[in-house]
């Protein structure tokens, strides 16, 4: 994971060519993403405890909801992760790039997400935008070295991808007003 930040050349073609990365890729997600939400979760716990030490009572199937989407949770953002990850992929496609397949791509893009995740959520002020913004530097790697594309076009793939992200943003920030706007009591408990 850290040769992948450094942008080093050996270890994206490393784990683009391992067969094994997407396994060992797979195995990390699914330990954080547990992990972090068991650790999110014992805090909650604790801060109800805290704050109500009588508890609240929760039914049974409360409980066994609770339990089912904490186990189906992981694999449906890797689902969701795998599918916006092809955006990216096919911007790589249509300026001429050429990888052995998607896999690949993912695998290689996506695989220091679990190193990065826990950073992301425990420092999110200070890790948060590096993170964002170094991950089109590894976009870019990534495109230079899977997609083999030439750094030209490995630039306008970026650029295309920065216009999406943007253009996403600005939906949702525009989504928010809109609701804001015509939910005005939704303000009320806001401080801004």
């Amino acid at each position: 994971c850290l040769d992948l930040f450094a942008l080093k050349d050996d270890t994206y073609r490393k784990v683009g060519n391992d067969p094994q990365a997407f396994k060992k890729f797979f195995l990390a997600y699914l330990i954080v993403m547990y992990g972090m939400m068991a650790f999110i979760g014992i805090f909650a716990a604790i801060g109800v405890s805290f704050f109500m030490p009588e508890g609240i009572p929760f039914p049974q199937w409360a409980v066994l909801g609770i339990l089912v989407v904490f186990l189906i949770c992981p694999f449906i953002c890797f689902i969701f992760t795998y599918i916006i990850t092809l955006i990216p992929h096919v911007i790589g496609l249509a300026l001429g790039g050429n990888p052995r397949s998607y896999n690949d791509f993912f695998k290689v893009i996506q695989y220091n997400y679990p190193f990065a995740f826990p950073l992301t959520v425990l420092f999110q002020n200070i890790f948060g935008p590096v993170y964002a913004v170094w991950y089109f530097f590894m976009l870019y790697k990534t495109y230079r070295i899977i997609h083999k594309l030439e750094p030209q076009q490995a630039g306008w793939a970026i650029g295309i991808n920065l216009i999406i992200c943007l253009a996403f943003v600005g939906l949702i920030v525009l989504v928010v007003f809109y609701v804001l706007t015509s939910y005005p009591w939704m303000m009320q408990g806001m401080n801004f």
